[in-house]
């Protein structure tokens, strides 16, 4: 499956979008509090998931570990 992503090296963890049922992701839920920009904070139901991803050019594999959310890009639009 192809998708688009958005990874920001500066952050301490990594996130995907709950919905993406089609990797069939599961793991156990809980309630996290995540420092977002403006000194803002966010508190959200989330699980730790596991996968693997692959580049399509360089082929290159990296296993993932990622918190769900609701949006993970708000109201980004995916570029080809």
């Amino acid at each position: 499956m192809k998708v688009n992503a958005l990874w920001d090296d500066g952050s301490t963890k990594s996130y995907i979008n709950e919905d993406v049922s089609e990797l069939g992701l599961s793991g156990a839920k809980q309630r996290v509090q995540v420092n977002v920009i403006n000194g803002k904070t966010e508190t959200f139901n989330t699980m730790t998931v596991n996968f693997q991803i692959e580049s399509v050019v360089h082929n290159t594999r990296l296993n993932m570990e990622a918190q769900t959310t609701r949006n993970v890009t708000g109201t980004l639009k995916a570029i080809d």
